[in-house]
């Protein structure tokens, strides 16, 4: 599980990657709507108590002695949520992104969980390919066109 502390520095990085994301998806039209809505999302709707907040959980994924990701779960009876997955950069395609799916998996069954769902941004082909392979399928699709 997070610190306190590593939460806090999670949290700050957060914003400014989930700001990106929405940005590059093409959610939103500018950086600063989106670094808004990241914000409120993150901070004020989801984790307002922060490592305290009912039913949200947050690791750090550890191979070895070495810090390489995230994984941030959220359980509700027995529907369960990925928010958060990442490895780090320089530790990926080394089979660390399944483990975490597996472990968080497991983590969600044992809190009650029966089925473990996640949001993926369709320009993520790499995450794409990860949850296809670790037996995700696809139940709904958003589709966005510039004007």
């Amino acid at each position: 599980p997070m610190t306190p502390a590593q939460f806090r520095a999670y949290l700050d990085v957060s914003v400014d990657g989930y700001a990106a994301e929405l940005h590059a998806s093409g959610s939103l039209p500018t950086l600063e709507a989106a670094r808004e809505q990241a914000h409120s999302q993150l901070e004020t709707e989801l984790l307002p108590q922060g490592l305290d907040a009912p039913g949200q959980h947050l690791w750090r994924a550890m191979a070895d002695d070495d810090d390489v990701g995230v994984l941030w779960i959220r359980v509700d009876g027995e529907w369960s949520f990925i928010y958060d997955i990442e490895i780090a950069e320089e530790r990926r395609g080394q089979g660390l992104g399944a483990a975490v799916l597996r472990a968080g998996a497991n983590a969600a069954r044992d809190a009650g969980a029966s089925y473990l769902g996640l949001n993926v941004f369709g320009h993520n082909d790499v995450a794409l390919r990860l949850y296809e392979r670790s037996g995700y399928v696809v139940t709904e699709r958003s589709w966005i066109r510039p004007l």
